[in-house]
């Protein structure tokens, strides 16, 4: 619930209250955003789609610094004691589900450089990451790009195999391209059954 009933006017919005906005963060991590079993939910070999619908945007994991810096501006009701403990839940919580991910699907989510700057940035925690899928988002660029290609070639994600992109045949992309040849990684533009 964003949006709080009348006569609550001087209650913290949603949007500023840091355990809301913890919930949002790790809620986002990892689920699909279609129906799907519980295995599909607690089971990391299980293939997933995180995509949006009719432009749908899904937040990216967001590095635990760069979290724990926007929780400090949100309001608690214990204040800087709540705010540390759920900084260091958060990345708890990151650490965990990235680490035992084997196929993370961002499939049109509305995504451009910034969110792909965030998926770099926390691609180190993602150690069983065989596929990364980043099609159906075109407005990812250079610098969004760049950043993915420097986790890469820094070896994040011991185990990738294959990334996909829509940009990965672009100019752009050379240096994601050459990071991933280099480590024997897969770069295309769909997955190998078109989807």
């Amino acid at each position: 619930m964003g949006v709080l009933p009348a006569g609550w006017d001087g209650v913290t919005p949603y949007g500023e209250r840091g355990w809301c906005t913890f919930e949002k963060a790790v809620s986002q991590l990892i689920k699909p955003s279609v129906s799907r079993g519980w295995r599909q939910l607690a089971d990391p070999t299980v293939r997933r789609r995180v995509s949006g619908y009719a432009g749908t945007y899904i937040t990216a994991p967001e590095p635990p610094e760069a979290f724990a810096a926007r929780l400090a501006l949100k309001t608690f009701t214990n204040g800087k004691a709540d705010c540390e403990l759920v900084a260091a839940l958060y990345a708890d919580t990151l650490a965990a589900a990235l680490g035992a991910m084997q196929y993370l699907q961002y499939r049109t989510c509305r995504w451009g450089d910034d969110e792909v700057v965030h998926v770099a940035a926390v691609l180190p925690f993602a150690r069983r990451l065989i596929e990364l899928d980043l099609a159906g988002n075109p407005r990812i660029g250079r610098r969004g790009l760049d950043a993915l290609a420097g986790a890469i070639a820094d070896r994040a994600a011991p185990s990738l195999k294959r990334v996909v992109c829509a940009q990965a045949g672009s100019e752009h992309a050379a240096g994601l391209r050459a990071a991933c040849a280099a480590r024997g990684i897969v770069v295309s533009t769909v997955r190998e059954n078109g989807v």
